[in-house]
């Protein structure tokens, strides 16, 4: 991970978070929520370190899903911290 963050100029720390979140979810494919329920943080918080890895291209935006009528529907996006 330290090569990476190198690499990309991305946090160590940001990646080792994201790669628990990953771990305790049981796949790459992750919301802002899912972030937001495992490390205590803001879901404002989980959305800016999805949007530095989209930028980096570790993460890629692959589908929305709409639980309910109302409101917004999630993006769900695919994790690669492997280059």
């Amino acid at each position: 991970l330290q090569a990476l963050s190198e690499q990309l100029a991305i946090s160590v720390l940001i990646l080792k978070k994201i790669r628990k979140v990953i771990e305790k979810v049981g796949s790459n494919f992750i919301t802002s929520e899912d972030i937001a329920f495992h490390l205590n943080i803001t879901v404002r918080s989980a959305n800016r370190m999805l949007k530095e890895l989209e930028n980096k291209q570790l993460a890629e935006q692959v589908y929305t899903k709409h639980e309910k009528q109302r409101g917004r529907p999630k993006k769900v996006y695919k994790i690669s911290l492997m280059k």
